[in-house]
Protein backbone atom coordinates (compact mmCIF):
# COMPACT_ATOMS: atom_id res chain seq x y z
CA UNK A 1 0.00 0.00 0.00
CA UNK A 2 1.47 3.33 -1.04
CA UNK A 3 0.91 6.36 1.10
CA UNK A 4 1.03 9.84 -0.26
CA UNK A 5 3.48 12.33 1.17
CA UNK A 6 6.64 10.45 0.11
CA UNK A 7 6.99 8.12 3.09
CA UNK A 8 8.26 4.66 2.40
CA UNK A 9 6.10 1.85 3.64
CA UNK A 10 6.66 -1.83 3.15
CA UNK A 11 3.80 -3.67 1.61
CA UNK A 12 3.13 -7.30 0.80
CA UNK A 13 3.17 -7.82 -2.93
CA UNK A 14 2.01 -11.43 -3.28
CA UNK A 15 0.36 -14.29 -1.50
CA UNK A 16 3.74 -15.83 -0.58
CA UNK A 17 4.45 -13.01 1.85
CA UNK A 18 7.27 -11.28 -0.03
CA UNK A 19 7.76 -7.69 1.01
CA UNK A 20 8.96 -4.73 -0.93
CA UNK A 21 9.40 -1.04 -0.39
CA UNK A 22 6.59 0.98 -1.87
CA UNK A 23 9.13 2.95 -3.87
CA UNK A 24 10.60 -0.22 -5.42
CA UNK A 25 8.34 -0.56 -8.44
CA UNK A 26 10.38 -3.29 -10.12
CA UNK A 27 9.85 -5.65 -7.21
CA UNK A 28 6.12 -4.88 -7.18
CA UNK A 29 5.71 -5.42 -10.89
CA UNK A 30 7.74 -8.67 -11.03
CA UNK A 31 5.45 -10.43 -8.57
CA UNK A 32 6.55 -13.59 -6.80
CA UNK A 33 10.08 -14.62 -5.79
CA UNK A 34 13.09 -12.55 -6.86
CA UNK A 35 15.75 -14.13 -9.01
CA UNK A 36 18.45 -11.81 -7.64
CA UNK A 37 18.91 -11.27 -3.90
CA UNK A 38 18.44 -7.75 -2.61
CA UNK A 39 21.71 -5.93 -2.01
CA UNK A 40 21.79 -4.30 1.38
CA UNK A 41 23.89 -1.24 2.07
CA UNK A 42 27.11 -1.87 4.03
CA UNK A 43 27.12 -1.47 7.78
CA UNK A 44 28.55 1.61 9.44
CA UNK A 45 31.95 0.06 10.21
CA UNK A 46 32.28 -1.48 6.75
CA UNK A 47 31.45 1.89 5.16
CA UNK A 48 34.10 3.61 7.30
CA UNK A 49 36.72 1.01 6.37
CA UNK A 50 35.82 1.41 2.72
CA UNK A 51 36.07 5.19 3.05
CA UNK A 52 39.52 4.91 4.61
CA UNK A 53 40.60 2.30 2.09
CA UNK A 54 41.35 -0.30 4.75
CA UNK A 55 40.33 -3.86 3.99
CA UNK A 56 41.49 -7.24 5.23
CA UNK A 57 43.68 -7.59 2.16
CA UNK A 58 45.22 -4.17 2.62
CA UNK A 59 45.94 -4.92 6.30
CA UNK A 60 47.76 -8.10 5.27
CA UNK A 61 49.63 -6.17 2.60
CA UNK A 62 50.63 -3.46 5.07
CA UNK A 63 51.87 -6.02 7.61
CA UNK A 64 53.81 -7.80 4.83
CA UNK A 65 55.42 -4.49 3.81
CA UNK A 66 56.34 -3.74 7.42
CA UNK A 67 57.97 -7.14 7.84
CA UNK A 68 59.91 -6.64 4.60
CA UNK A 69 61.07 -3.22 5.84
CA UNK A 70 62.21 -4.79 9.11
CA UNK A 71 64.15 -7.42 7.17
CA UNK A 72 65.83 -4.77 5.02
CA UNK A 73 66.57 -2.68 8.14
CA UNK A 74 68.15 -5.74 9.77
CA UNK A 75 70.27 -6.32 6.67
CA UNK A 76 71.36 -2.67 6.67
CA UNK A 77 72.23 -2.86 10.37
CA UNK A 78 74.31 -5.98 9.78
CA UNK A 79 76.12 -4.29 6.91
CA UNK A 80 76.79 -1.21 9.08
CA UNK A 81 78.12 -3.40 11.90
CA UNK A 82 80.43 -5.20 9.47
CA UNK A 83 81.60 -1.85 8.11
CA UNK A 84 82.30 -0.54 11.62
CA UNK A 85 84.23 -3.71 12.53
CA UNK A 86 86.31 -3.31 9.38
CA UNK A 87 87.05 0.34 10.22
CA UNK A 88 88.00 -0.64 13.79
CA UNK A 89 90.43 -3.24 12.44
CA UNK A 90 91.91 -0.68 10.07
CA UNK A 91 92.30 1.74 12.96
CA UNK A 92 93.92 -0.96 15.11
CA UNK A 93 96.37 -1.76 12.32
CA UNK A 94 97.12 1.93 11.88
CA UNK A 95 97.55 2.41 15.63
CA UNK A 96 99.64 -0.74 15.75
CA UNK A 97 101.98 0.73 13.16
CA UNK A 98 102.19 3.96 15.12
CA UNK A 99 102.85 2.04 18.34
CA UNK A 100 105.58 0.09 16.56
CA UNK A 101 107.19 3.30 15.33
CA UNK A 102 107.06 4.78 18.83
CA UNK A 103 108.48 1.59 20.32
CA UNK A 104 111.36 1.55 17.82
CA UNK A 105 112.10 5.23 18.55
CA UNK A 106 112.09 4.51 22.30
CA UNK A 107 114.57 1.64 21.80
CA UNK A 108 116.86 3.94 19.84
CA UNK A 109 116.68 6.58 22.58
CA UNK A 110 117.38 4.06 25.33
CA UNK A 111 120.33 2.57 23.46
CA UNK A 112 122.10 5.91 23.20
CA UNK A 113 124.65 6.80 25.85
CA UNK A 114 124.01 10.48 26.05
CA UNK A 115 120.73 12.25 25.38
CA UNK A 116 119.93 15.88 25.02
CA UNK A 117 117.27 17.43 27.22
CA UNK A 118 114.60 17.20 24.51
CA UNK A 119 115.52 13.57 23.76
CA UNK A 120 115.19 12.71 27.46
CA UNK A 121 111.73 14.36 27.56
CA UNK A 122 110.72 12.45 24.44
CA UNK A 123 112.01 9.17 25.94
CA UNK A 124 110.04 9.77 29.15
CA UNK A 125 106.89 10.68 27.22
CA UNK A 126 107.15 7.55 25.04
CA UNK A 127 107.65 5.36 28.09
CA UNK A 128 104.50 6.81 29.67
CA UNK A 129 102.47 6.33 26.50
CA UNK A 130 103.64 2.82 25.80
CA UNK A 131 104.04 1.32 29.26
CA UNK A 132 102.16 3.68 31.55
CA UNK A 133 105.07 4.02 33.97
Amino acid sequence: MVMSGGSLKRTKIDEHGDYSSSSNLEAQSSGGKHDEPLVHPPGIMAAKRKEKGVTKGSKDEISREISEMKKSDTKQMNMMQQYLRLKEKELEVKLGKEQTKKYNLLIQLISRDSLSETEQLLRDKLQLELFGS
